[in-house]
């Protein structure tokens, strides 16, 4: 690796911690629960899997991907992001 693609690499890593941290404790509560009193939210959606370590019910504010009959999401930090793993493992999602 040269210095540059080190520098790259740190840079990404921040990125992502410092993104990670502000959805999960600033942006994400509020999304969360305003979608589990039901209220209205244009193009979000709610996301429950199963952990994959506690095997405990996870709810995940996601972009409403719902296009006919079938659900796409994009996930930020693709294969990174825990609810793209708990899917990877379980093989089951519900939208909630």
């Amino acid at each position: 690796m040269t210095l540059k693609s080190d520098q790259h690499a740190v840079d990404y890593a921040m990125k992502h911690q410092i993104v990670h941290t502000l959805q999960k404790y600033l942006l994400n509560p509020p999304i969360k629960l305003a979608l589990a009193l039901s209220l209205p939210l244009p193009g979000y959606a709610l996301l429950e899997t199963r952990g994959r370590k506690t095997g405990k019910p996870r709810r995940t504010p996601v972009g409403d991907g719902h296009i006919g009959n079938e659900f796409w999401l994009v996930a930020e930090h693709g294969m990174k992001a825990g609810y793209v793993r708990n899917i990877e493992q379980a093989n089951r999602t519900k939208n909630v």
